[in-house]
């Protein structure tokens, strides 16, 4: 870390704002060195930086300016990032409500309910596919912890990982529409447990390492039903309970197939997972919109303090 101490002569405030501008961070990335992967700057470095020093006056009325329009952008950042915390958790209650018939994740009340073991219903596979290459394996495309973690359902728009497996592990880890991939091991118990749906299967795209592929087993079984009651709560709270370990935490084979599943007649599940379907996609466009503001506000906010340290905005005028 370095520091940068101004003269007395200088206004803090304003260069708080230079020094965030897209304007002094193009410089940097231009100067930064790297020996270890990590781009650093030598205090030399930063001394040659060049920064707009207008007047004491001036660059006061530059701070105060960026302070009244940068709160006011932040606000409306903060309102769309509530409103996103609301539709997401809107987004959960309704799926919890329709699989458990109940917004509650408590065992004791599920127990009313008809409730299959996990691996009564689906077969669970182990990826052992890593992301190294070998050259006596065949070159596939690796659905990685990521692409589940950030994604409710793997497609073809997903940019996979190149890597190699055995031919095996193609056979047997190979992803087919239906499956429901799961989050097996992660440094927080929270992280355990989160699913995505297989819409999408290529004969080279298969499930890699710290991950499970929940396929399910009997004909009874609505494939889209049993993921979407793997994104419950109930489901999802059983298996944080269940991972072990200190630092980092995993779940078991077994520990996998033990959760409670609450399960209806197919026709029912057909039901289910198509009204979770159309309702959760309304929401999730909601949210979409919301996180694209937040995007656009934050370039905007880059972009006004951008100009106002270069001069590209007259702030006396704006002020007048």
């Amino acid at each position: 870390m370095q520091r940068v101490r101004l003269r007395s002569t200088e206004w803090p405030r304003y260069f708080w704002y230079v020094f965030n501008s897209a304007f002094i961070r193009a410089q940097i990335a231009l100067h930064s060195t790297s020996s270890t992967g990590l781009a650093n700057l030598t205090g030399s470095t930063i001394g040659e930086l060049k920064v707009p020093r207008p007047p004491l006056d001036e660059q006061r009325a530059i701070a105060d300016y960026l302070d009244r329009k940068t709160t006011s952008i932040d606000t409306l950042i903060e309102e769309q990032r509530r409103l996103i915390a609301l539709l997401r958790e809107r987004r959960q209650s309704m799926i919890d409500y329709a699989i458990l018939g109940s917004d509650s994740t408590d065992l004791a009340l599920a127990c009313s309910r008809n409730l299959e073991r996990l691996d009564r219903l689906a077969t669970v596979l182990i990826s052992t596919v890593d992301k190294h290459t070998s050259t006596d394996e065949h070159p596939v495309r690796l659905c990685n912890y990521m692409d589940v973690y950030t994604n409710s359902s793997i497609t073809c728009y997903i940019e996979y990982m190149n890597a190699t497996a055995t031919a095996k592990e193609i056979d047997k880890f190979q992803l087919r529409r239906g499956d429901t991939l799961l989050t097996k091991d992660s440094e927080s118990p929270e992280d355990i447990g989160m699913t995505a749906y297989v819409d999408y299967q290529a004969s080279d795209l298969v499930c890699g390492y710290h991950l499970a592929i929940l396929r399910p087993a009997l004909r009874d079984v609505d494939p889209a039903y049993l993921y979407w009651a793997t994104t419950s709560r109930f489901v999802q709270r059983q298996w944080a309970s269940l991972a072990r370990g200190v630092t980092r935490f995993g779940l078991r084979y077994g520990d996998i197939g033990k959760a409670s599943i609450p399960m209806h007649e197919k026709g029912v599940q057909e039901r289910v997972a198509g009204q979770l379907a159309e309702r959760t996609a309304a929401i999730d466009e909601l949210v979409a919109e919301a996180e694209s503001f937040i995007e656009l506000a934050r370039e905007r906010r880059s972009a006004l303090i951008s100009a106002a340290v270069t001069g590209q905005i007259n702030v006396r005028d704006m002020a007048a």
